[in-house]
Protein backbone atom coordinates (compact mmCIF):
# COMPACT_ATOMS: atom_id res chain seq x y z
CA UNK A 1 0.00 0.00 0.00
CA UNK A 2 3.25 2.99 0.74
CA UNK A 3 4.09 1.95 -2.85
CA UNK A 4 0.54 3.47 -3.80
CA UNK A 5 1.17 6.48 -1.65
CA UNK A 6 3.91 7.38 -3.15
CA UNK A 7 3.44 6.75 -6.61
CA UNK A 8 -0.21 8.05 -7.00
CA UNK A 9 0.74 11.26 -6.89
CA UNK A 10 2.82 11.68 -9.26
CA UNK A 11 0.90 9.41 -11.93
CA UNK A 12 -1.84 11.58 -11.62
CA UNK A 13 -0.30 14.92 -12.22
CA UNK A 14 2.26 13.23 -15.00
CA UNK A 15 -1.03 12.35 -17.24
CA UNK A 16 -2.62 15.63 -16.43
CA UNK A 17 -5.69 13.60 -14.63
CA UNK A 18 -5.74 16.40 -11.64
CA UNK A 19 -3.46 17.52 -9.10
CA UNK A 20 -2.65 16.56 -5.53
CA UNK A 21 -6.09 16.89 -4.27
CA UNK A 22 -7.33 14.32 -6.65
CA UNK A 23 -4.37 12.23 -6.20
CA UNK A 24 -5.25 12.79 -2.50
CA UNK A 25 -9.00 11.76 -2.74
CA UNK A 26 -7.83 8.70 -4.94
CA UNK A 27 -5.52 7.54 -2.44
CA UNK A 28 -8.09 7.99 0.23
CA UNK A 29 -10.65 6.49 -1.39
CA UNK A 30 -8.51 3.03 -1.83
CA UNK A 31 -7.60 3.01 1.67
CA UNK A 32 -11.41 3.04 2.80
CA UNK A 33 -12.01 0.46 0.04
CA UNK A 34 -9.08 -1.69 1.85
CA UNK A 35 -10.17 -1.08 5.38
CA UNK A 36 -14.10 -2.43 4.38
CA UNK A 37 -12.80 -5.54 2.91
CA UNK A 38 -10.27 -6.01 5.85
CA UNK A 39 -13.65 -6.09 7.78
CA UNK A 40 -15.41 -7.93 5.55
CA UNK A 41 -12.42 -10.65 4.81
CA UNK A 42 -13.82 -12.59 8.07
CA UNK A 43 -17.38 -12.42 7.03
CA UNK A 44 -16.08 -13.77 3.33
CA UNK A 45 -14.09 -16.08 4.73
CA UNK A 46 -16.40 -18.12 7.24
CA UNK A 47 -19.34 -18.23 4.06
CA UNK A 48 -17.03 -19.84 1.49
CA UNK A 49 -14.55 -21.90 3.55
CA UNK A 50 -14.70 -24.73 2.10
CA UNK A 51 -14.31 -23.41 -0.96
CA UNK A 52 -11.28 -21.12 -0.45
CA UNK A 53 -8.44 -23.48 -1.66
CA UNK A 54 -10.37 -23.38 -4.60
CA UNK A 55 -11.05 -20.04 -6.00
CA UNK A 56 -7.28 -19.16 -4.69
CA UNK A 57 -6.15 -21.85 -7.32
CA UNK A 58 -8.57 -20.98 -10.08
CA UNK A 59 -7.86 -17.00 -9.65
CA UNK A 60 -4.06 -18.13 -9.84
CA UNK A 61 -4.46 -19.79 -12.73
CA UNK A 62 -6.28 -17.34 -14.41
CA UNK A 63 -3.59 -14.88 -14.08
CA UNK A 64 -0.58 -17.40 -14.96
CA UNK A 65 -2.87 -17.91 -17.97
CA UNK A 66 -3.03 -14.36 -19.01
Amino acid sequence: MAIVNVLTPSVVVANHMGDGTIASFIITIYTIGSMVMGFLFCAIFKAFKRYISRFALYGMGKLINE
